[in-house]
């Protein structure tokens, strides 16, 4: 027997008895050196780590989480020899986490590392209102965080949200791991954002109908809210905007600009009628891309938008970002008759984030933000309605919506009241949520409005946590570029790496190595140039409760 055989025979034999000690809540495989950390170089931390169980704060109620979630278990044993197990979710954990410290628990914590949102890190609040409870020690300059040597992929802003919502936040006491991002998805088969037209790609406008014969386009209708004028009906033999002289997105304005403008429902009617009963691969919608033309379609497509309310504790964090990104967008008209987009981006984002500084409460937040509640309001008539005796705002969540989708599973080929055609989602890749036997069954696209938030999760470890290297190890190898593209790609769930870094003693960059073979297998997914030009980093985020209080008590009056 050699060596390498005697040091794998002992190695599994620890391993072994590890596990068989994991009923008692982590008490006997205490490092050692849980406390010592920042004295201890890399190597010193995976020698500590090796043989210890942790158990993680981590979200694994998502379908596509659960798939990913072994896989990285068995990962992290086979690499390191470290158990690690999951329980409860971020805001849950921490209070676990304070409530074992309050109570003077300063050892031997139920949690080693928590995974979740700033909500999470926020409630890691001691009695005095202090992050105390937070591993966050330094030493000569340098975090724990800094002594990972995956940090060096995190993006340069990597901290922007949390430093800027949590007075006494220690620099590098918390690590990206995520992120959730303004998204909605759509049936490909029902809307349309782009088409081919003699090898020009126009962009098709939300309130255009695209007609096909025969698989091709044949022409072009615009629709609008319905009205009682009888000329707003289409019957059959109306004008169409012929597919002759379009040959740019702006050729296709220009001729909308000038045609009749019809009530959706008697195009659908009449299109029906003569295809048998069939709308699908004959009609397909525009879609909104940004807040103000969001307004209008609603009205054009009533029902036909779903989004989860901040009053279901399950969606809270979705519908704030949906409110954020139009905060950060929207603005009134000059005569404060109807919404626009900001003309200057940068300066309405700068705006907000200044009118922060002056919230800290409930009225300060409306009076800063309530038009948001008014735009709310807007929407309110339009959006989807689960039942006469319920409003949206008392509905399910997110996953529900999208399991509503127009198409999903073949269970209706036509949008009515019990379908939507746009459903808000975080994810900003829904290839490995969608197919036979997953949640969702259709052909899906996932785009952004001009405007998306992006919410970043971070990871942290309780001050109580007696397996600090072991958590450090864990946390270092979820921040490694083969870990960020198979959770990406697994779970669909944003990856928080600089991809344009390169390689650690390599010459190609993250993106090159990593990324481009695997995006290119997928086709359900939001570019990450889109992404770059889209998102806003969320700094409303720490003001969460404060909407929330507000949209209760607005919503009761609708």
């Amino acid at each position: 027997m050699n060596t390498t055989q005697i040091v794998t025979i002992c190695v599994a034999a620890v391993l072994i008895a590890v596990a068989g000690s994991v009923v008692i809540i982590n008490m006997n495989d205490n490092d050692g050196g849980a406390d010592n950390v920042m004295d201890m170089t890399w190597s010193e931390i995976l020698e500590d780590a090796e043989g210890q169980t942790i158990t993680m704060g981590f979200y694994t109620a998502d379908p596509a989480v659960q798939v990913w979630f072994p896989k990285f278990v068995q990962r992290m044993s086979n690499d390191y020899g470290i158990t690690v197990t999951a329980k409860s979710y971020g805001p849950a954990a921490a209070a676990t986490a304070v409530a074992e410290m309050e109570a003077g628990q300063t050892e031997n914590g139920t949690f080693d590392l928590i995974w979740g949102d700033t909500s999470a890190y926020g409630a890691m609040k001691n009695s005095a209102g202090d992050y105390s409870y937070v591993f966050d020690d330094v030493k000569d300059g340098s975090s724990w965080v800094s002594k990972l040597p995956n940090s060096y992929y995190l993006k340069s802003n990597s901290e922007q949200m949390i430093s800027g919502m949590y007075s006494g936040y220690v620099t590098g006491s918390a690590a990206n791991f995520s992120n959730g991002q303004t998204m909605l998805v759509y049936n490909k088969d029902f809307n349309v954002m782009t088409e081919t037209i003699g090898g020009n790609v126009i962009d098709i406008p939300y309130n255009c109908v695209v007609l096909y014969e025969n698989g091709t386009v044949d022409g072009f209708l615009k629709v609008g809210p319905a009205t009682s004028d009888a000329s707003d009906d289409y019957t059959a033999g109306s004008p169409v905007i012929a597919v002759s002289g379009v040959e740019s997105t702006s050729d296709l304005l220009d001729a909308m600009d000038g045609a009749p403008t019809y009530d959706i429902d008697t195009v659908r009617s009449v299109i029906k009628a003569a295809n048998d009963g069939s709308v699908k691969g004959v009609l397909k919608y525009g879609i909104a891309d940004n807040f103000k033309d969001l307004a209008e379609w609603v009205k054009i497509y009533p029902k036909q938008f779903g989004y989860p309310a901040p009053t279901n504790g399950g969606a809270v964090f979705h519908t704030n970002l949906l409110t954020q990104a139009a905060i950060y967008e929207l603005t009134w008209n000059e005569n404060r008759t109807g919404w626009k987009v900001a003309e200057d981006k940068a300066a309405n984002i700068a705006a907000v984030n200044a009118a922060l500084a002056d919230v800290d409460s409930d009225a300060s937040y409306k009076n800063a933000f309530g038009y948001v509640y008014e735009y709310l309001e807007d929407l309110d008539p339009y959006v989807h309605v689960w039942s006469n005796e319920s409003k949206y705002q008392n509905t399910d969540t997110i996953v529900a919506y999208n399991g509503l989708i127009v198409g999903n599973n073949d269970t209706d080929k036509d949008f009515s009241d019990a379908t939507v055609m746009v459903a808000m989602s975080t994810v900003t890749s829904i290839d490995a949520r969608v197919g036979p036997g997953l949640q969702y069954d259709y052909n899906a696209g996932v785009y952004s409005m001009d405007t998306g938030c992006s919410s970043d999760y971070y990871i942290f470890i309780p001050e109580n946590s007696s397996h600090k290297s072991a958590a450090m190890v864990v946390i270092n190898a979820l921040l490694s570029p083969e870990e960020q593209i198979r959770w990406y790609s697994e779970t669909g769930n944003g990856f928080n790496i600089d991809t344009t870094k390169t390689v650690k003693g390599g010459t190609m960059t993250v993106n090159e190595v990593y990324f481009e073979d695997v995006l290119d297998d997928m086709s359900m997914y939001l570019s990450p140039q889109r992404l770059d030009e889209v998102t806003v980093v969320a700094m409303l985020t720490g003001h969460v409760k404060y909407f929330t209080a507000n949209w209760v008590e607005e919503s009761e009056d609708w």
